[in-house]
């Protein structure tokens, strides 16, 4: 596992643009720019994780991307390091172009300034809206299943009578079923386990394939991957 900490992990303003480490965490980005007078990020205020795999697989709320607003990133590989645009990083719903051995060091965000007292209420609503439709207080990794083109995954999900199911230690959440919640002693196996029945029901009800938003280290292979592969079923 590779943890981008130091100078990797600073989250530094450079006029209206945010510039930040590959392992900086993309709330604090977001503290900061409001800090700061910088408006443009805060769809990224509920995304847990790190600026890098934020851009890595172009997160995003709010119907806005990471790639709304990246100026540049910094992605280095084995054989050294290079600075690109967004549009050389082929970015899609939830995705990106990186292959396995690219990681993103670094990356700057293009803002606009406001008042951070406005910028500090939008965020506040945001946080509003995300209490009362996602759970809080519980383990989870965010959303599980990126959304069919049309659709929703947590509709369907729900619609197939997963809210609230639980195999081992994993809960689809009662709140949205999106999401899986992890009780004290859940294994990876639980979720996979649970994810896999999710996407059994759904195509079971004429539904499409869902895919899957989480990655998952493999301990064997020492690859990143998408779990599940194009299974239906475990």
């Amino acid at each position: 596992m590779l943890r981008l900490t130091g100078r990797l992990g600073s989250i530094v303003v450079r006029d209206t643009q945010l510039w930040c480490g590959g392992g900086a965490s993309l709330p604090r980005a977001v503290q900061r720019a409001a800090k700061h007078g910088l408006a443009g990020l805060e769809f990224g205020a509920s995304i847990p994780g790190s600026v890098g795999g934020a851009v890595a697989m172009n997160a995003g709320a709010y119907q806005t991307e990471l790639k709304d607003v990246l100026r540049w990133a910094v992605i280095c590989t084995s054989d050294g390091r290079r600075r690109v645009g967004p549009e050389d990083l082929g970015f899609g719903y939830r995705r990106s172009g990186l292959r396995r051995n690219e990681v993103v060091a670094a990356a700057a965000f293009d803002l606009r300034r406001d008042h951070p007292e406005a910028i500090l209420g939008r965020l506040g609503e945001l946080r509003g809206q995300r209490r009362a439709t996602q759970p809080q207080g519980v383990r989870t990794f965010g959303s599980v299943f990126a959304n069919p083109t049309g659709d929703s995954s947590g509709r369907l999900l729900e619609s197939v009578g997963c809210k609230g199911l639980v195999i081992g230690g994993a809960r689809f959440s009662p709140v949205h079923a999106n999401f899986i919640e992890a009780s004290p002693g859940c294994r990876a196996a639980d979720v996979l386990a649970l994810m896999c029945e999710g996407r059994r029901r759904v195509v079971e009800a004429g539904g499409p394939i869902l895919e899957p938003e989480v990655r998952y280290l493999d301990p064997v292979a020492g690859i990143v991957r998408p779990p599940l592969g194009e299974a239906v079923g475990p």
